[in-house]
């Protein structure tokens, strides 16, 4: 083999070696297959303990599509149970790293100003459902026609927020995604069927809890039910650029003592 073609296929695979990866934390569309039927969510009861819920959320249609139903009063879900996936890593995460809680084939019914918020959360182990709350992610509302995103607040700010083009009982797909820009510094962004919607620079975790785990938080309360198709909580890891310099500095002299003999 030539130096060259040599020296070209070490560097792929250590390049390789260190390129971004991306993890699966939660990934499921609440079906039979995966091991979820209808009834209630709760901790390790019934259906698996990778999401648990408070009462009113249920599942659905699980011998076939599998729905997770929101119902239309205050309720809450955490997702990625488990998974180990730490506080301490998400704040550790290089910059261009991402974090992307997602949920497919989401319907939001009528009924007035309907809140609907995904993100992340870490949990409080005194009192996991009833403290935990988002430390930060996306948030709609509606006026009971059209969906809007906002920031994460909670509150319904008509003046910030903006129209996403999707109506109430239209279905959707809807992503949060946090990209790491900074050391703890992310840019959220909210995106509707592939479309960037909103988007929000120089924001932190605000992770209050007591618990060090890191999971997938979804919530809706007030107006109108919501329901959704499936969930996923995954997060891509990109090296420290001066990994890539330490990998081409050492093949650099390796290259230049072959070269020597050769």
């Amino acid at each position: 083999m030539k130096t060259s073609a040599l020296k070209f296929l070490l560097i792929a695979t250590l390049a390789t070696s260190l390129s971004a990866q991306t993890v699966t934390l939660f990934d499921t569309s609440f079906t039979a297959s995966d091991g979820w039927f209808d009834g209630g969510i709760n901790f390790g009861g019934d259906n698996p303990d990778s999401l648990i819920g408070q009462g009113g959320m249920s599942l659905s249609d699980t011998a076939t599509t599998g729905i997770l139903n929101g119902a239309s009063s205050f309720n809450r879900a955490l997702f990625g149970w488990n998974s180990g996936f730490s506080e301490a890593e998400v704040l550790a995460l290089d910059i261009g790293s991402t974090i992307s809680v997602a949920a497919t084939g989401v319907t939001i019914s009528a009924g007035g100003n309907n809140n609907f918020v995904l993100g992340l959360s870490n949990v409080d182990d005194g009192n996991i459902l009833g403290n935990s709350s988002m430390a930060d992610g996306g948030h709609l509302t509606s006026d009971g026609t059209n969906i809007f995103a906002q920031n994460s607040n909670f509150s319904v700010d008509t003046a910030g927020r903006i129209d996403t083009g999707v109506d109430v009982g239209e279905t959707f797909n809807y992503e949060v995604r946090f990209t790491a820009t900074a050391a703890e510094i992310f840019t959220v962004e909210q995106i509707i069927n592939g479309n960037l919607i909103f988007s929000e620079t120089g924001q932190s975790f605000n992770f209050s809890n007591s618990g060090t785990q890191a999971v997938g938080h979804f919530q809706d309360f007030g107006g109108g039910a919501a329901t959704i198709d499936a969930l996923s909580f995954s997060y891509t890891a990109v090296p420290e650029p001066n990994q890539f310099a330490l990998l081409f500095g050492v093949l650099g002299i390796g290259f230049a003592v072959t070269r020597r003999r050769l």
